[in-house]
């Protein structure tokens, strides 16, 4: 027996019927359904949600469907796009650990993205 909760089912409903998270979000029909669902949960356009998603992908290699701060913030230091400073290095960096408490899932992460100044985006 599995329990899922409300706010969880966009993300597990199709990992569930076919059993394999990894592949459902890869599966072009549950591709559509998930970035739906981001974009409606966070408030985000399709194309931006579609956007965010290939950015969680990239830092989630492992497949988990979950990043958490720590791999937010070595994202961000191992990053050279434009970031002018360890001092706004330090700011983004502590943005995210005053924002993210826990492990983000796809509209966790959208969510934050969305609720991110200017220099986290």
């Amino acid at each position: 027996e599995v329990v899922v909760e409300a706010d969880e089912f966009p993300r597990s409903a199709v990992a569930l019927l076919i059993g394999d998270w990894e592949r459902s979000t890869s599966l072009p029909l549950s591709r559509q359904i998930l970035q739906k669902e981001v974009a409606k949960a966070s408030g985000l356009t399709l194309q931006q949600a579609e956007e965010i998603l290939k950015w969680f992908e990239c830092i989630d290699q492992e497949g988990t469907g979950l990043v958490d701060p720590s791999k937010l913030t070595g994202v961000i230091r191992r990053s050279n796009s434009g970031v002018l400073s360890d001092e706004e290095i330090d700011s983004m960096e502590q943005w995210i650990n005053d924002f993210v408490k826990k492990p983000l899932d796809y509209i966790g992460f959208c969510k934050m993205y969305k609720k991110a100044p200017g220099s986290v985006q």
